[in-house]
């Protein structure tokens, strides 16, 4: 005979995982979130409001919190990881919930698709802004990658990912330093207003339901940048450590081929990031000339970490497997967008509610008693990358690579104003 105190463990064990095993099949089967057009209707019910996204003016200065501007981008592509319909949902999630102004930049086909999303916003007491810029038809139409068709065909040949991704994807990615300065440049040239911390943010990065609003949160933002880590740091959420076989790399060994920074989300002040943004085409045009340039660009200069210190590094080195979206504590959602909830604040304690009760919900009040008192989502602090690389990558013996003359951030009061 099994005691009755253990027989009510065993019951109860059996009966999360049976929730958990349920809560996962029930997911998969699209059953979590209601389609966009169901979202549409409700709008055109006379829910949210509904206001015009080109010509709203943006929010008074009458406010001690720093500036935040949102700079995003949403353009077809005819290979991709996910469909269409994903994206307009994950655009959904990001446009209709949070209130920071946004720039977004999309091809005119898509004009209608991103204003619907904005003005489904459900925040009706917070006033919003988004300027939405149609001028290019691609990410091939910027100008720093103008006439790069042909290069980046020759990429994709290289690429270890090459099924999966297109030629126009690598053109976004490597478009993300030009859309953030050129937003933040006309924010501050036609709308005369000048913002703090500009930031990039994918459209498709908010995959789940969220009660984020001022998001990021100012305030935790400007705490997060008074972190010694020079005159303007970047910062840029890290998915990895590069491993030790490139504690030799020099320059003209070309961009590290492995993934470690995510580039779903990166910024600054609009000086460093003006900063970023000439030195990220440098360097892509001399590795590109070359013939070493490989996919993406975050991961360029990630070893030449003064201009990026201040940079967050992942929670975890590596990504841990699903269970651990839904187990708290230290788990706040798909880790991959962390910065998520660690760049929050008023919501903090909303989103522990949807990570930790998505489970417990559909298990007796006992049962998430059990297992989720007292336990949540865990906080982390930035690093810098050249702290980050010394400590836990190449050792205390590393010393940073020498810059070249095409590094615009060479000299050293070149970020300072």
């Amino acid at each position: 005979m099994i005691p009755r105190k253990q027989a009510r463990a065993v019951v109860a064990g059996l009966t999360a995982v049976l929730a958990l095993c349920l809560y996962v099949g029930w997911r998969r089967t699209g059953s979590q979130t209601p389609t966009y057009e169901a979202v549409a209707n409700w709008v055109s019910s006379g829910h949210p409001n509904t206001p015009s996204t080109e010509t709203r003016t943006p929010p008074s200065y009458n406010t001690s919190a720093p500036r935040i501007l949102l700079v995003s981008a949403l353009y077809p592509l005819g290979r991709a990881k996910h469909s269409h319909d994903d994206y307009k949902w994950w655009l959904g999630n990001f446009l209709s919930h949070i209130t920071t102004d946004v720039y977004f930049f999309a091809p005119p086909v898509l004009e209608q698709t991103v204003q619907q999303a904005r003005s489904v916003n459900r925040s009706k007491d917070a006033p919003f802004f988004m300027k939405l810029n149609t001028s290019y038809e691609s990410a091939f139409s910027v100008p720093p990658l103008r006439g790069r068709e042909e290069a980046y065909e020759e990429m994709h040949g290289k690429d270890r990912e090459k099924n999966m991704h297109a030629p126009e994807l690598y053109a976004i990615w490597n478009a993300k330093p030009f859309f953030l300065n050129e937003a933040a440049k006309e924010m501050k040239e036609r709308w005369k207003r000048e913002y703090d911390y500009v930031f990039w943010v994918d459209a498709g990065s908010f995959r789940i339901d969220h009660h984020y609003r001022d998001w990021p949160n100012p305030r935790t933002v400007e705490a997060l940048f008074q972190t010694p880590a020079g005159p303007h740091p970047i910062f840029i959420p890290l998915a990895n450590i590069p491993t030790y076989r490139y504690r030799s790399w020099q320059e003209d060994m070309g961009p590290i081929d492995e993934d470690i920074s995510e580039g779903s989300f990166f910024g600054g002040s609009p000086d460093a990031i003006e900063w970023y943004a000439s030195t990220f085409y440098a360097y892509h045009d001399h590795y590109l000339s070359m013939g070493i340039l490989r996919r993406e660009g975050p991961d360029i200069h990630q070893l030449h970490p003064p201009p990026l210190s201040g940079t967050v590094h992942h929670p975890l080195e590596t990504r841990p497997p699903l269970r651990s979206q839904f187990w708290p504590p230290g788990r706040c959602g798909n880790e991959w967008f962390y910065y998520e909830f660690m760049l929050a604040n008023v919501g903090r304690a909303a989103e522990n509610g949807i990570f930790v009760g998505r489970v417990a919900r559909r298990v007796a009040e006992w049962v998430q008693e059990w297992i989720f008192k007292g336990r949540g989502c865990a906080l982390v602090d930035s690093m810098s990358v050249e702290k980050a690389l010394v400590q836990r990558a190449f050792g205390s013996g590393w010393k940073r690579p020498q810059a070249s003359a095409i590094w615009p951030g060479s000299k050293p009061d070149a970020r300072t104003n």
